[in-house]
């Protein structure tokens, strides 16, 4: 909870500071750093990027299409957290 609330107040001050600047037709975006720490940087996007339709990468899922991929719980974990492994049923 923590951890989001100080990504909102960092996409907040960035978002006052672009209209301070006079930026239009853009949003805050968050883009995660390489490696393997956890890392964002703010980046104004063109509104017409924000609102495109963006698919889940397949490579994030297993061959059979019903589970994850190490590579999706590397990326997910610290944005949601632990994320839990369950057996097949």
């Amino acid at each position: 909870m923590r951890a989001r609330l100080e990504r909102i107040a960092v996409v907040r001050q960035a978002a006052v500071r672009a209209a301070v600047e006079g930026a239009s037709g853009v949003m805050v975006g968050l883009a995660r750093e390489a490696g393997a720490a956890y890392s964002i940087r703010t980046t104004l996007v063109p509104l017409e990027e924000a609102a495109r339709q963006k698919l889940y990468p397949a490579g994030w899922r297993n061959a059979a299409g019903n589970d994850l991929e190490p590579a999706f719980v590397d990326y997910a974990a610290p944005l949601v957290g632990a994320i839990p492994s369950y057996s097949a049923l």
